[in-house]
């Protein structure tokens, strides 16, 4: 029996010699690369209850499997979550250069406009008037 962890729990698998069929064989788990039509993903069908003739060996197997198929998914789902939130905190920095650069750009024009107004009440309302 060997001791594996899943979602914290420690739990014992019986080790079973390889046999014809991957799917079935808990040590052969993870062997058949990630393409999602290997054996590696197709578990028996089992309808109604389990059959007593599948043994503790064809049960370990299948569960294995499952659970090997759900590592795959959750490691695949985390990266794809990963690398979106990557690209989420680019888009956020951009964000808050374009806005810091918007920001002192409309800040400077403001400041233009005031100064001009600021000259322009100094200066004569009739221009052709002499002071």
């Amino acid at each position: 029996m060997t001791e594996q962890r899943v979602n914290g729990r420690k739990t014992e698998i019986q080790e079973s010699e390889e046999t014809d069929e991957p799917f079935l064989d808990p040590g052969n788990l993870g062997k058949n690369g990630s393409d999602c039509g290997s054996t590696k993903h197709q578990s028996q069908r089992v309808g109604g209850e389990m059959d007593a003739s599948m043994g503790a060996n064809g049960l370990l197997g299948i569960v294995g499997g499952v659970l090997s198929l759900l590592r795959e998914v959750a490691k695949e789902g985390l990266e794809y979550i990963d690398s979106h939130g990557e690209r989420l905190e680019t888009r956020l920095i951009e964000h808050s250069q374009k806005r810091a650069s918007y920001l002192e750009k409309t800040a400077a024009l403001e400041r233009e406009i005031a100064r001009l107004l600021e000259q322009a009440e100094k200066l004569p309302t009739n221009p052709t008037e002499e002071e």
